[in-house]
């Protein structure tokens, strides 16, 4: 879960362990330059702070990440218990079936697609994207999906306001095409779709395009 964000956290830990050591190494490399030797042992006590607390920063906030994710997945089988409504596959297909639908509305210039799956918000959001939208920038194909979390549940007693927050991750071909192979540029995505319940029915409200780690740690998780 959340590959690619613990991935990046992960680098970001081993680039500041190696925060730590990389003044040491410098400083024994330069043991013949007296002033290359101040230097660096300077450099080291202005660093050592700033490493350490970016060391202890990533993680505690992938800890955090683990631990919703693990949240999530207590929190939809609890719900699923009480209301069938809250079935994972079937959440997890809804995310895909959506995000397909969406893909062709943009293609298509056209809301249609999507008008029984979305909101109005969501819908007069989506027109101005097509309104902006650049044709010869914004062509993918070869659409492959890696990656679909429920990340976020937030099951109430007034079912009106049920929601729930799916991950979706993967790449497309771009209408860029590489010279050295002559096939078409790849690009990868991660998205954020943001789900309410409307009677028995899941209805797309919010994509989030760009993802920033502050957005997965507001993400809740609710049973009531």
């Amino acid at each position: 879960m959340f590959t690619d964000l613990k991935n990046y956290f992960k680098s970001f830990l081993v680039l500041a362990v190696g925060m730590f050591f990389w003044p040491t190494m410098v400083d024994v490399f330069s043991a013949g330059s007296p002033k290359m030797r101040i230097f660096f042992m300077s450099w080291n006590s202005a660093i050592f702070p700033l490493a350490f607390l970016f060391s202890f920063g990533s993680a505690v906030i992938g800890a955090i990440i683990v631990y919703k994710g693990k949240r999530s997945e207590n929190v939809l089988a609890e719900a699923n218990e009480k209301d069938r409504f809250w079935n994972e596959d079937d959440m997890i297909e809804e995310i895909k079936s959506v995000f397909y639908k969406v893909q062709n509305a943009w293609e298509n210039n056209n809301v249609e697609y999507i008008k029984d799956y979305a909101t109005p918000s969501f819908l007069n959001s989506f027109k101005e994207l097509l309104k902006n939208k650049n044709d010869d920038s914004h062509i993918v194909d070869r659409i492959e999906i890696s990656e679909i979390e429920v990340i976020g549940c937030q099951e109430f007693l007034d079912k009106k306001e049920d929601k729930f927050e799916g991950y979706i991750k993967g790449s497309f071909a771009t209408s860029t095409i590489n010279p050295a192979t002559n096939e078409p540029v790849k690009k990868d995505f991660s998205e954020l779709y943001y789900f309410v319940r409307i009677d028995n029915d899941w209805i797309l409200n919010a994509i989030d395009y760009k993802i920033g780690i502050w957005d997965i740690l507001s993400i809740k998780n609710i049973c009531e």
